[in-house]
């Protein structure tokens, strides 16, 4: 044996004893202790970890938390962008979920960017708990008019307005609303009110708002379970002369931005269910199309607030169509989206 092997494995031991010492979890050690130990320089133990790591001696087996797993797990799973997934009661999912997006939110914003808000009570909790927003350029667009005499929930256009209270700047922020005016209750004025709102949409202005507002660079959307309606789509289904029984007869099994869809992520319209015309022709919307090209686009970011187990059938099929890539989330709707992933 050469001298040059003698000395190699002589190193190699050196490099075992110092691992088994430093990760050995029953003593702790510190690399200090180690140098003391073996009677050589700190430096050289630290050398001697780094080298170990690359020669596979010691391989690093990162065990995240409980929650971050079911993240990795859901990113992976869905080919999602980002997974947050919070601990929550089925009582206060929408606090929770709500509290996890301002946080997100905060993290991910910057100036000078446009900001879609579409309907959802997990968005208006977001923004409650958004306090003293530092950035300057925000341009927030609702994403869906109303047309509803009575207000039941914050429609988009409140919750723009809700959002930009909660800047330090108020004056460098702007906040767009569409002026629908409310659909009337007698049948023979919807002809009128028709023909006044097919006017309104090709307005120039008015096009220019939608197509502004299609282009955001963030979207915030929440997801309706169709079976168990929270009070915004509660009011919707008032509004309409809709049931939950009505929309499953339909095949519908979530809603996203007044749109309805199935447990395959297909959009139900009109065309197929002629009792949604009354709510197609009464609103000004942007499509779920458009909610799947953002996801799809480079630097573009489509965040969907859903919580409560309740909510994990709307999230699957939201998932199917391909209408987000964020996902924040409560525990339940996470383990529920994985259990069928793992029992495929």
């Amino acid at each position: 044996m050469t001298r040059r092997s003698l000395a190699r494995d002589e190193e190699v031991k050196l490099m075992v004893h110092c691992a088994q010492l430093y990760y050995d979890r029953t003593r702790e050690l510190s690399q200090a202790d180690v140098a003391g130990r073996l009677g050589i320089n700190p430096t050289k133990v630290s050398r001697l970890l780094r080298q170990a790591q690359v020669e596979g001696i010691v391989k690093v087996d990162i065990d995240p938390p409980r929650l971050q797993r079911l993240e990795l797990e859901l990113m992976n799973a869905y080919d999602l962008k980002e997974v947050v997934v919070v601990p929550s009661g089925e009582d206060r999912a929408h606090d929770a979920v709500g509290k996890a997006a301002s946080e997100y939110f905060l993290r991910v914003a910057q100036d000078d960017i446009s900001i879609g808000l579409a309907p959802g009570f997990s968005i208006q909790r977001m923004i409650e708990y958004l306090e003293h927003l530092p950035f300057c350029g925000h341009r927030l667009y609702p994403m869906a008019a109303e047309s509803t005499a009575i207000l039941r929930h914050f429609y988009p256009t409140q919750l723009a307005a809700l959002m930009m209270t909660k800047y330090l700047r108020e004056s460098e922020v702007e906040a767009y609303t569409y002026r629908i005016p409310n659909r009337p209750d007698e049948s023979r004025k919807w002809p009128e009110y028709k023909a006044f709102l097919d006017q309104l949409v090709r307005d120039r202005a008015f096009v220019e708002l939608i197509e502004k507002a299609s282009r955001t660079d963030i979207i915030l959307t929440g997801i309706g379970a169709v079976a168990r309606p929270d009070a915004a789509l509660a009011a919707f289904y008032e509004a309409y002369d809709l049931s939950p029984g009505k929309c499953r007869e339909m095949g519908a099994v979530g809603m996203m931005n007044y749109h309805f869809f199935d447990a395959q992520g297909r959009i139900i319209t009109s065309r197929d269910y002629p009792e949604l015309g009354p709510m197609e022709t009464s609103m000004v919307r942007i499509g779920l199309n458009e909610f799947s090209g953002a996801a799809k686009s480079f630097g573009r970011l489509v965040i969907a607030l859903a919580g409560g187990s309740y909510k994990t059938e709307a999230v699957r099929a939201a998932l199917a169509g391909r209408f987000f890539n964020v996902l924040i989330t409560d525990v339940n709707v996470a383990e529920g989206l994985l259990s069928e992933v793992q029992s495929a």
